[in-house]
């Protein structure tokens, strides 16, 4: 009944989390069509598209965070669907290439702003026992869009025109808007989180600050450090494996089914993870199963014994890959929201983003230029062990919190008293 007056209660916040979604990676597709084949776009003009897709979280992460937790979360939902939509109607009527990149622009500024106000919304509206269950629903919502966003584009465009699906993603724009303006805004302050409402509670001004706050709860600096390390790792290899699958024999039809199965795979983590006990195990799991996943391509498939069944056999790895992001997902930002002080899951939200999106803008490029130097499983294979050599710091840092549930939460009160 919990899971059920869960969904049904805040029925409009979930259901605008799966629109949204299915537009996100519904843009990610839509924007490439613009850019290489309205606009006859090469790879320097590729590159500029994806530059824009990364930039603003960097500059603007931050600032973002900010201003979300000084905001209520119904506002900062409003603010980031309006510019979306904004970003719809300027590729609407774009003439020029650079109105594309302006769009592209926009709708990202405005998928910051949603981005970072979830954790904020969720933190604030449900109990602390019930994060986990949140974050299961909203990342197995995220991973139907991730299969429903590119499957509406392609079989849109089986019937439709490119400036058709403009329409199509300006109709669920339209929906989110006015999803977000149905969801909740009543707030919960349990004495069980008083810890996380003290009034005197200083805010840090700057990263260095934020960190030393951070630092100060032993299982958050783990975490957090453990999760930029394990993007890090990954950012090496990630987009070169639709390379990796054209060099092991896919066909360039199958790539979109290879995509929609690690979505799939992404659901089933998302739903998974609702059963898991501890969230520090959920994240201990999903890092073992990208460490076996990468070492997986950059060691073995390419040997001989996977021959006759290497398509299946990849298939089945990047499906094993998608529940892993699922797992990680839900159990690192439950991990996050169980730890950190409410008055600051924005800003933190935004510097973790901010990490994030530089590592997205320099490991791709990195990884590129070893594999164009050698061959195309180093970077998977430098990335295999990356991902070993973090896995082994988070099961000797992290076992003692996930085999004792009440370690950390005694540690921050003890420090929280302190303070006080």
């Amino acid at each position: 009944m919990l899971k059920n007056n869960i969904l049904c209660n805040h029925y409009p916040f979930f259901g605008s989390n799966l629109i949204e979604k299915t537009d996100h990676f519904l843009d990610y597709a839509l924007f490439a069509i613009f850019v290489l084949y309205l606009y006859q776009g090469g790879p320097i003009e590729a590159g500029v598209l994806a530059v824009c897709f990364t930039l603003p979280f960097i500059v603007l992460s931050k600032k973002i965070g900010k201003f979300v937790d000084l905001s209520k979360p119904r506002k900062t939902f409003l603010s980031g669907s309006l510019l979306t939509i904004i970003g719809c109607v300027l590729l609407l009527f774009s003439t020029h290439l650079v109105w594309v990149y302006c769009a592209a622009l926009i709708k990202t500024v405005g998928r910051i702003f949603i981005g970072i106000s979830v954790p904020k919304y969720t933190t604030h509206v449900f109990k602390k026992k019930d994060y986990k269950q949140v974050n299961s629903f909203i990342t197995t919502s995220a991973n139907i869009g991730k299969v429903f966003g590119p499957a509406l584009c392609t079989a849109g465009l089986l019937v439709l025109s490119e400036t058709s699906l403009v329409y199509i993603s300006l109709a669920l724009c339209l929906a989110t808007f006015l999803a977000y303006t149905k969801i909740s805004h009543d707030f919960i302050d349990e004495e069980q989180n008083q810890n996380h409402n003290a009034d005197n509670f200083v805010k840090p001004e700057n990263f260095s600050k934020w960190y030393h706050l951070i630092s100060s709860y032993p299982i958050l600096k783990i975490g957090l450090i453990a999760y930029v390390c394990a993007q890090t790792s990954v950012y090496i290899s990630d987009d070169l494996l639709a390379l990796l699958f054209k060099k092991s024999g896919g066909s360039e039809q199958s790539i979109g089914i290879m995509i929609a199965i690690i979505g799939l795979g992404g659901v089933c983590g998302g739903f998974i993870s609702k059963y898991g006990s501890n969230p520090s195990k959920l994240f201990l799991l999903s890092l073992i199963i990208d460490t076996l996943v990468f070492n997986i391509y950059g060691w073995f498939l390419h040997l001989h014994i996977f021959d006759h069944l290497l398509i299946p056999t990849f298939m089945t790895v990047c499906f094993i890959m998608g529940i892993g992001t699922g797992l990680g997902a839900v159990g690192f930002q439950t991990l996050l929201q169980e730890n950190v002080n409410k008055k600051i899951i924005g800003i933190t939200t935004g510097y973790l983003r901010t990490l994030i999106a530089s590592v997205a803008l320099i490991g791709p490029m990195a990884g590129a230029l070893i594999a164009e130097l050698s061959t195309i499983h180093l970077p998977f294979k430098i990335s295999g062990v990356f991902l070993l050599a973090v896995t082994a710091y988070s099961a000797h840092h992290l076992a003692p919190f996930s085999y004792n549930k009440n370690q950390h939460k005694n540690k921050n009160k003890e420090i929280e008293h302190e303070k006080t």
